[in-house]
């Protein structure tokens, strides 16, 4: 066979072969293309989770509450006359501290805690002998106690009415002073009659408990805003911006939004996307939203139970509040505070809080860089139910016919390239062994075969018979 024609097949063969190659990554490259497009179509990005300042859980912790009190060695105790009232009963005493020294945070509201009723308590105090009561009041005076007891700390307080309560804590109330207003919470031991430090009676009821927390008077509730109070309020550096939220002020604009209707707030006749505004907004002109009406909307990324103030002490005497964090992908971030749960509504789901514009807030995240948040005194939260999305799926059941065509026409062109090859290969076959079969075919150079009679064979030789 020549061997430019077989270098010449080969060369083709070559060329149809690359462009099956190059057909089938053009194929699978835009499969990949089309897939991530659905892909984007019909999924829906998280929102950041190092938004909030620590990583709290979602659900409150809850504990079985290991302090037990005893009714029977309480039943030890005596307070029906002076002499009574003036000793305390050492093995009762000691028992209420240890069982004191068992508690933790939630654990008396888990018990059924009440305020104290001073009346109640110095006049049947055997019915009320171990129960788990609270007061509020001004902290008087304060020492330190050991001897037959473990080491712990008196004292005494007086109430909102003037009366006088005993207490007895096993942790130290350090940075506590008399004048403080303070809050204690414990077991009732007894009708107590007991000396100051100025060697003077003093006589209540006895509550022996963990430890003191400050707190506040009670307000009344607030019905006006406070609107000279928040002119005042300063946010713009870096070190305003950082204080606590938990500041009287706070609380008095809690109490306005908890008793004042939402249509003060937001009136029937106006629509409520004038008051939509982002944060980034409230925050570079705080002072001009500061306790004005506004509405933010964002992504939800986390609400959460949090204690209104430390410990849940505050002048509101609410001892819980929920922290709301929005995300408004360009607009910033939002803090919602409401003493109402969003009900219904999930990480993920585009709410709008409703509410006033308190003051910015600065903080560091989950990963210990700087945030900046709007906070929002929340009335009332709404979740976004978006338009039913008629283009969406137009678009992702298009890319899918798309898909389904290409992968038709790669399967079809591969059995046409297959079956074109076969053929070629068979007519390659068969031409090759045509020119086999052809005589006298043959390449240059070789020598010529000798011809299977000589010639003149069939002539006599000359003078033969």
């Amino acid at each position: 066979m020549d061997k430019s024609t077989i270098a010449n097949a080969a060369e083709r063969a070559r060329r149809r072969q690359s462009a099956d190659t190059r057909r089938i990554w053009v194929y699978t490259f835009l499969i990949v293309v089309l897939g991530a497009a659905i892909f984007t179509t019909s999924s829906t990005k998280d929102a950041p989770q190092d938004s909030r300042p620590y990583d709290y859980p979602d659900e409150p912790v809850i504990r079985e509450v290991l302090a037990n009190v005893d009714a029977t060695i309480m039943a030890g105790v005596r307070d029906t006359s002076r002499i009574d009232r003036s000793t305390l009963e050492p093995e009762p005493f000691r028992h209420l501290l240890l069982q004191a020294g068992k508690l933790v945070y939630g654990d008396l509201e888990q018990l059924g805690i009440e305020k104290g009723n001073w009346d109640e308590l110095t006049a049947t105090p055997a019915e009320h002998r171990g129960d788990p009561v609270w007061v509020l009041g001004e902290l008087v005076w304060v020492d330190t106690l050991a001897g037959p007891w473990p080491t712990h700390w008196r004292g005494e307080i007086v109430d909102e009415f003037g009366a006088s309560w005993h207490f007895a804590c096993v942790v130290e109330p350090d940075g506590l002073n008399p004048g403080d207003i303070v809050r204690i919470g414990g077991f009732f031991m007894k009708h107590y009659e007991g000396l100051r430090p100025d060697r003077s009676f003093v006589s209540g009821p006895l509550i022996i408990g963990e430890e003191l927390v400050a707190s506040a008077w009670r307000i009344d509730a607030v019905t006006r805003l406070p609107a000279t109070e928040l002119e005042e309020l300063r946010d713009y550096d870096l070190e305003a911006a950082t204080r606590p939220l938990e500041e009287p002020l706070f609380y008095k604009l809690i109490s306005y939004v908890k008793n004042t209707d939402i249509e003060s707030f937001f009136p029937a006749e106006r629509s409520l996307e004038e008051y939509e505004t982002e944060p980034v907004k409230l925050m570079q002109n705080s002072s001009l939203f500061r306790g004005k009406p506004v509405r933010v909307y964002g992504k939800l990324l986390h609400k959460q139970m949090v204690p209104l103030g430390p410990r849940g002490e505050n002048p509101l005497g609410i001892p819980f509040a929920w922290h709301v964090w929005i995300d408004n992908q360009f607009g910033g971030m939002s803090l919602a505070v409401s003493l109402d749960e969003p009900v219904g509504m999930k990480k993920g789901d585009i709410i709008y809080a409703d509410g006033l514009f308190y003051r910015r807030w600065a903080f560091e995240n989950a990963i210990n860089r700087p945030v900046m948040a709007a906070t929002v005194v929340t009335k009332r939260f709404e979740k976004h139910v978006p338009k039913p999305d008629t283009v969406t799926p137009m678009i992702r059941n298009g890319i899918i016919a798309l898909l389904v065509i290409m992968g038709a026409l790669l399967f079809v062109g591969s059995m046409i390239d297959k079956k074109k090859s076969a053929e070629n290969r068979t007519r390659r076959m068969r031409l090759h062994r045509k020119n086999v079969a052809r005589p006298g075919l043959l390449s240059k150079g070789e020598p010529k075969p000798a011809p299977e009679t000589p010639p003149g064979a069939d002539v006599a030789p000359e003078g033969g018979v």
